[in-house]
């Protein structure tokens, strides 16, 4: 499945501009549940896809939520990567619904090669599956805005970036650097 940088950022840009908001300042009334999707980018060059499902533990300026993210994104020609990433996230809250947080998480990484691969048996090139699990472990930070929707639900945009390793890379950590814009949707 092939989807466009250009498709994601239009989609993420439609939402902001269609769905129509309304102020909205009381904590209480944060999301407990959200779910959201959005365009997940390694070095920038390297484009995928961030699908992600929240939980707020507790309901103060001082927020605790578990996430947990599938990401997909392609080196071209050389990899495509898949993610699991569940994160616990420290979330601090504003007055006007604004939020900064940061995360810490560990996550598996499977990497599959772009291009066949063969290795060499018996005078022979044999062909060979290509697809390494690594150890992700992540840091990262995020800004977003919370906005009441007619119906008492929230639409929230953020944008963060974020630090990952993968271990092993030739017996080695490697360290990875991530961007995301995405739009979260609360269900409860």
């Amino acid at each position: 499945m092939r989807i466009s940088t250009k498709l994601v950022l239009a989609f993420i840009l439609a939402v902001f501009f269609v769905i129509k908001t309304k102020a909205q300042t009381e904590l209480n009334s944060i999301p407990q549940i959200s779910i959201g999707i959005g365009y997940f980018g390694e070095l920038l060059t390297h484009p995928g896809i961030v699908l992600f499902s929240e939980i707020a533990l507790n309901k103060t300026k001082n927020q605790l939520v578990a996430r947990i993210n599938f990401i997909g994104y392609r080196h071209k020609g050389h990899t495509r990567n898949y993610f699991v990433l569940p994160e616990i996230i420290y979330r601090r809250n504003t007055k006007k619904l604004n939020y900064w947080e940061a995360s810490l998480g560990t996550g598996l990484l499977y990497q599959l090669a772009d291009s066949p691969v063969y290795k060499y048996r018996q005078g022979a090139f044999i062909k060979k599956k290509s697809g390494w699990f690594h150890f992700a472990p992540s840091f990262g930070i995020r800004y977003g805005k919370n906005f009441s929707l007619d119906n008492g639900d929230f639409l929230t945009p953020s944008i963060g970036g974020r630090m990952f390793y993968q271990y092993p890379f030739n017996d080695m950590w490697l360290l990875r650097t991530g961007f995301d814009l995405s739009v979260s949707y609360q269900i409860k």
